[in-house]
């Protein structure tokens, strides 16, 4: 989930900073709200609203949906781990955190059998990172992905589990774990280049047809671009732009 304009439209929302605030991303937000009087309440405050009352407004990670419909075509099982507690901080309305994060895999469609196809029951919730670790030992996880480097280094982390540090970390302080700053670097490590068969099943995605015939053609850039044949229609162009 990517929550980074969602913290600041929030954090105006509710009152934690002015309008022309003019910083970016959520760790700049939050390092600027501790800095504040009582500014570690504000933000455990902030976090609580926008993991339940507001979550609705988060959006899917850029590459996110790609990387889902490739595991797909390859019949890779994915779990979802998370380290959410039941409510948030300072929440008087006292808003499932776990609820609010079922219903929105649930609108941009994780669990519709025809787009990403993602079980419900293959969901789990821990209250500590502890416990998610030990779950992610119980499901044998062949690769897991965070953005938390913590969870790695969590006593209990199962050996056989390679680790996917997501996000702008840098990689020289680590041994144990692959750093990936995107989602498509991350479907490359694990899947390899993309395929005729992703492309398909990305457009099915959009167009709800069958398709008869999907070829590469040279583009400029760094975008990819597709001609798609589908019966009985005109065909179509898919300009995939990777990140």
């Amino acid at each position: 989930v990517k929550y980074d304009n969602l913290f600041k439209e929030v954090a105006i929302t509710e009152g934690f900073i002015k309008e022309n605030w003019n910083g970016n991303g959520k760790t700049v937000l939050r390092n600027y709200l501790r800095r504040q009087p009582d500014g570690e309440t504000t933000w455990m405050k902030l976090q609580g609203l926008v993991y339940g009352k507001y979550m609705h407004g988060a959006e899917i990670m850029p590459g996110v949906a790609n990387f889902v419909f490739s595991c797909k075509v390859r019949n890779h099982k994915i779990y979802i781990v998370s380290h959410k507690t039941e409510y948030g901080h300072f929440d008087p309305e006292m808003i499932s955190l776990r609820g609010e994060a079922l219903k929105w895999m649930d609108t941009n469609r994780f669990f519709d059998p025809e787009y990403f196809g993602i079980n419900n029951e293959d969901v789990f919730f821990a209250d500590t990172r502890e416990e998610k670790v030990n779950i992610i030992d119980r499901l044998n996880c062949v690769w897991f992905i965070d953005d938390l480097s913590e969870v790695f280094d969590e006593k209990h982390f199962p050996a056989s589990t390679k680790k996917i540090l997501f996000g702008t970390h840098d990689s020289d302080q680590y041994q144990d774990r692959m750093v990936l700053n995107s989602w498509r670097k991350i479907s490359e490590q694990t899947m390899g280049q993309i395929t005729n068969q992703d492309v398909i099943c990305w457009v099915k995605g959009i167009l709800n047809h069958s398709l008869e015939h999907v070829e590469k053609i040279p583009g400029r850039g760094n975008s990819s671009i597709y001609k798609i044949h589908v019966p009985g229609e005109k065909s179509y162009a898919l300009k995939y732009y990777p990140d």
